[in-house]
């Protein structure tokens, strides 16, 4: 047994572990608390595993929008009476996987950034009602989720920055 490589999946999935719950936390998924939670968590985390070796080489955002795309159509085909996924389930997840590996070196830096309320907001990404930023978690839209991807971009730009360093950015000097 390869010892480097236990430390290295240990921390892999410690990682994925993490990533599903920042895409869970303040977002229904679960259609009842009486399930069994690990083997859908298990399901995902695999998903994300098998993104690792596409993105070690550099991808442009239609790549990780049908990547989302995947994964939710795979959870949803496997656990459609458990759960309710929506995109703003697997773009968390990926992009926020994809943001630890990339901040520890392990990868390319990711072609998009995880989204939540304080990016939309930084985008000016907003609810034409309320004024407030749009609430990530109702995103299911793919078009939506596409536009959303051209105005942060465009807000990174202005930066001179990509989405992933704008947002890490913006993560870091949190109040």
């Amino acid at each position: 047994m390869n010892f480097e490589n236990e430390k290295t999946k240990f921390l892999y999935r410690e990682l994925a572990n993490a990533a599903i719950n920042a895409a869970l936390q303040h977002n229904k998924f679960y259609s009842t608390q009486y399930i069994n939670q690990n083997n859908i968590k298990e399901y995902w985390t695999d998903l994300l595993f098998e993104m690792i070796e596409k993105y070690k080489s550099p991808q442009i955002p239609e790549v990780f929008v049908n990547d989302i795309w995947d994964i939710k159509t795979k959870l949803i085909n496997k656990y459609s009476d458990k759960i309710t996924c929506r995109l703003s389930h697997t773009q968390k997840s990926l992009s926020v996987f994809l943001k630890y590996l990339w901040c520890m070196g392990k990868i390319e830096e990711p072609p998009v950034c995880p989204i939540d309320r304080k990016v939309l907001w930084e985008a000016g990404i907003k609810d034409e009602k309320t004024g407030r930023a749009k609430n990530w978690t109702e995103l299911d839209d793919r078009k939506e989720y596409q536009d959303w991807l051209e105005k942060i971009e465009e807000a990174a730009k202005d930066k001179d920055k990509s989405m992933a360093q704008w947002e890490l950015e913006i993560w870091n000097n949190q109040e």
